[in-house]
């Protein structure tokens, strides 16, 4: 691994120098032995967790999704798009939440670009009503 420096390139070395067999290591092998290496299960977990509880609360629209997607990397196989529209949806605020399920989207990225709208919409209501 051309990129790692200092302490993560000697353990690297230790690692290939302790792999015994004809074949080469992939870089699944890396990823795996990266894992248990530098993020251990109770970190692993702990970040699972996150994301199964992310939600909205007072961040935008914006900052949610970059949370989300922050978070979504350790949710590991198995998760569709549908259901990863699915969990933002239901994790944002009850008011946007409200103005966007009436739709069917087929990218969480569609239902992004319309929660971002229909909260500046409320926004601009909230101006109007004060």
């Amino acid at each position: 691994m051309q990129y790692l420096r200092g302490d993560a390139l000697v353990w690297w070395e230790g690692v290939r120098l302790g792999h015994r067999g004809p074949d080469r290591l992939t870089f699944a092998d890396f990823i795996r032995e990266f894992d248990r290496k530098y993020f251990p299960k109770e970190a692993m977990d702990k970040k699972k967790s996150d994301f199964e509880h992310v939600s909205q609360g007072d961040m935008t629209i914006r900052e949610y999704e970059v949370e989300f997607n922050r978070l979504r990397r350790f949710a590991r196989g198995g998760i569709t798009e549908e259901d990863l529209i699915r969990k933002f949806l239901v994790g944002m605020r009850v008011e946007i939440r409200n103005r966007c399920c009436v739709v069917t989207y087929y990218r969480l990225g569609d239902l992004v670009e319309k929660a971002a709208e229909q909260e500046a919409g409320l926004a601009e209501e909230l101006k109007l009503f004060k």
